[in-house]
């Protein structure tokens, strides 16, 4: 019996042996198999957490305060995860570590058996994947469409549009406007010295972005636009950085520009394509240089501060073929030899006056600079444009 009892305890022993050799295998199998699973949905938690925090970072959407609950259950799993990796990570060190005696190898698993490890490492990442899940369902939630955008500035404007804009592509230039000052109004503390400068950096960005993605401006602005518009540590740190203003102005001073203009130039749909620097609607048409200038510097004698450059602004009389269509027919401007940029198409029955006023912001313009103003016609039979007079001038403030 004695012999029996002694045999069972052997073949018992040899079991848990079995068992616990097996558990190491699992967990060397967990390593090379699930493990880079495991890394990809823990990776796929950190973009999404990063998403949500470079937009909740400044304010918690009212709507979306009480999804809170799910972040501080995530943040409690993830850090008892934390833990568990850490603690499997010390035994493995100690079964592996050339440091280690042998007896002090063996008193590590004795203490600490395989299957307990193998156990720890499933129970962690199990109350993990459900979570991951619920996670990225909410980035969707909250962000909307605007997972697709790039920009972080921009995505939240779309986001601080209202609603979550799930199933929207595009929303009006007024509200994307409205939601760009208000989030500059925030970053200035609610003090705008120059509203109406602010307003009108706001404007000219937003008539850029209108036509990138090849298509006519249109007054709405939609999901593919914001996502042409090239992101750059420069321009991403702040809303003001993004309509590249400097400082707000105090009192502006205005520097006129001569510009050599023979007026009236005109243009018609038989012109050849001369600039091959084009983006967006338009880059292939029949176009014409207008005229060319010098961003010219100011004499510090004007005044006694030290004074910051803030631009280009420009005002036009232009008008299309004066039938037909309107809306399509374009005045350009391009620094340098970089790519040119829409500053305004011709809309006859919306600016009855011909009058056309823009503002190339010093993020696109430095002193010195040499500007040229394109003319760009559509292609189709009888459409023209003229450009009957142009005035600039450098603001300093």
């Amino acid at each position: 019996m004695d012999f029996l009892g002694t045999l069972n305890n052997l073949k018992t022993g040899i079991t848990e042996i079995i068992k616990e050799i097996n558990s190491l295998k699992n967990i060397h199998t967990i390593t090379l198999t699930q493990l880079p699973t495991y890394m990809e949905s823990v990776i796929a938690l950190q973009n999404s957490i990063e998403n949500l925090y470079s937009i909740l970072i400044f304010e918690i959407p009212p709507q979306h305060e009480l999804r809170l609950v799910l972040l501080k259950t995530l943040d409690i799993e993830i850090n008892s995860l934390s833990k568990i990796l850490k603690y499997c990570l010390n035994w493995h060190d100690n079964l592996t570590s050339n440091a280690c005696c042998y007896v002090y190898r063996i008193k590590t698993i004795i203490v600490d058996q395989p299957t307990s490890i193998e156990k720890k490492l499933t129970i962690g990442f199990e109350k993990i994947i459900p979570l991951i899940k619920d996670m990225i369902k909410l980035e969707h939630d909250i962000l909307g469409t605007a997972i697709r955008i790039k920009h972080p500035i921009l995505k939240r404007a779309w986001v601080n549009v209202g609603g979550n804009q799930l199933n929207d592509n595009d929303i009006s230039v007024n509200m994307l406007s409205q939601s760009l000052y208000v989030m500059l109004k925030k970053e200035e503390n609610g003090n705008l010295k120059r509203e109406e400068y602010c307003k009108k950096m706001i404007e000219n960005f937003i008539r850029y972005i209108d036509t990138l993605a090849g298509t006519s401006s249109d007054s709405r602005i939609s999901i593919t636009e914001l996502c042409e518009f090239k992101t750059t540590p420069e321009n991403s740190l702040s809303v003001k950085a993004l309509l590249g203003i400097v400082k707000q102005p105090n009192d502006e001073i205005f520097k006129q520009i001569n510009i050599p203009f023979e007026s009236p130039v005109k243009i018609n749909h038989t012109h050849p394509i001369l600039e091959t620097k084009f983006r967006g609607y338009g880059c292939d048409w029949p176009t014409q240089v207008a005229c060319e200038f010098v961003v010219p510097n100011i004499s510090t004698e004007d005044s006694s501060d030290e004074l910051t450059f803030f631009g280009i602004n420009v005002i036009c009389n232009a008008i299309d073929q004066g039938f037909g269509g309107t809306g399509h027919a374009q005045v350009r401007f391009q620094v340098n030899e970089e790519a040119s940029i829409p500053a305004f198409s011709i809309w006859r029955d919306k600016v009855p006056d011909n009058i056309y006023k823009f503002t190339i912001g010093p993020d696109k313009v430095k002193i010195g600079d040499t500007v040229k103003i394109w003319l760009a016609c559509p292609p189709w039979n009888a459409w023209c444009m003229t450009l009957n007079s142009i005035k600039a001038s450098a603001v300093f403030a």
